[in-house]
């Protein structure tokens, strides 16, 4: 990697955290996805499973910190996840993670762009896009994918799906993975 991709690497870093400053007083989806974007881009964790699922995609550790970010935001479904993570913590009952039809009829929406999401456009020549859905409850729901495989706002191909679990001060605490295949 040269300096220069490290060194934007580092300033897209520096202004989410200093954007995730300055958005206090914007709404709780606002800080929501600011505060996910903060953690996506500093857990080992994430890094580790962005890795595991583009092994072929990321010629260096560094590249899986750098994603473009959708600012469209879209329902990513919530059933991959059953099994994963109790419905008590989501705040959800258990047949919404069951029954991915009650789960989109209650909690969908039609996709939209995000004004936060605008803003960090993240890193133009990488090979992932990140996508998220509305944040619901104390949860919200993102996906990674190639970009050569994200055309026209469709999704193909393998997708890291992550479920992002908030604190009731706001940040993540918890987060679960489930690979997805889409045609």
């Amino acid at each position: 990697m040269t300096i220069a991709m490290q060194t934007i690497s580092i300033l897209t870093l520096c202004f989410v955290l200093l954007f995730t400053v300055s958005v206090s007083g914007q709404n709780d989806e606002g800080q929501r996805f600011i505060a996910a974007l903060s953690f996506l881009q500093s857990n080992k964790e994430v890094k580790k499973e962005i890795r595991k699922t583009f092994p072929r995609k990321l010629r260096s550790k560094k590249e899986c910190q750098q994603y473009i970010v959708d600012s469209l935001v879209r329902f990513i479904p919530i059933y991959f996840f059953e099994g994963q993570v109790k419905p008590q913590k989501l705040k959800l009952y258990d047949r919404f993670i069951k029954d991915d039809g009650l789960f989109k009829e209650e909690y969908g929406f039609e996709p939209y762009v995000s004004e936060n999401l605008s803003v960090i456009s993240g890193n133009k020549t990488s090979k992932l896009i990140l996508t998220f859905s509305k944040p619901t409850n104390n949860f919200i729901l993102a996906d990674i994918l190639s970009k050569d495989l994200y055309v026209g706002g469709h999704k193909h191909g393998i997708t890291l799906q992550m479920l992002l679990l908030f604190s009731k001060e706001g940040k993540v605490v918890e987060v679960f993975f489930s690979k997805t295949m889409y045609n």
